[in-house]
């Protein structure tokens, strides 16, 4: 009878424990997205005043060459483009992916195959290509931009390490729309 309360007992400390665990890596979790999110603000407002600024469900599109044509990407449609991805610390930091061969080069960067290895990338434009930020950052632009989209974790990896992305880092994607197809 003894050894059954003593079980009990250790049994509900340890579900507690794990509780309390949970529930601070939780806070943890929210207070790096917090702090993301304020240095991302801190970085559009130090670098890019009086910029056109793109706010969507977490990602900020920061126009530096507008598109043209009437039509703009949505969801289902094939997007032609150039990119450079950068873990985001208070700044473009580290570059974790390309398929620009002279941004590798000034970055010290190998493209392997992961990457895209040919000048121009083509998919379709959908959740299973792209992860959050991208698809809410990227919805709306015209052929022939030039973009920059910023976002926490959240909208991103969140709490996983993907490939050489750290857990828990906030993304910064320079994209060059080169064309859109409508599908």
């Amino acid at each position: 009878m003894k050894k059954n309360v003593s079980y009990v007992i250790y049994s509900l400390f340890a579900v507690f424990a794990l509780a309390v665990t949970l529930s601070c890596s939780k806070q943890q979790t929210a207070d790096i997205v917090n702090k993301q999110e304020e240095d991302i603000s801190n970085y559009l407002t130090g670098h890019y005043a009086g910029s056109e600024i793109i706010r969507k469900n977490g990602a900020s599109r920061i126009i530096i060459d507008s598109g043209h044509g009437a039509d703009s990407l949505m969801t289902g449609d094939s997007i032609y483009f150039n990119y450079a991805g950068f873990i985001f610390s208070n700044g473009p930091s580290k570059l974790f992916t390309t398929n620009i061969q002279s941004v590798a080069e000034k970055n010290g960067f190998t493209i392997t195959s992961t990457d895209s290895t040919f000048d121009e990338c083509s998919t379709l434009f959908d959740s299973k290509s792209f992860i959050p930020g991208l698809i809410n950052g990227l919805d709306g632009a015209k052929e022939g931009e030039h973009c920059v989209i910023i976002f926490s974790s959240t909208y991103g990896f969140q709490n996983k390490a993907v490939a050489n992305v750290p857990p828990s880092s906030a993304l910064m994607y320079e994209v060059w729309v080169n064309k859109i197809k409508k599908n």
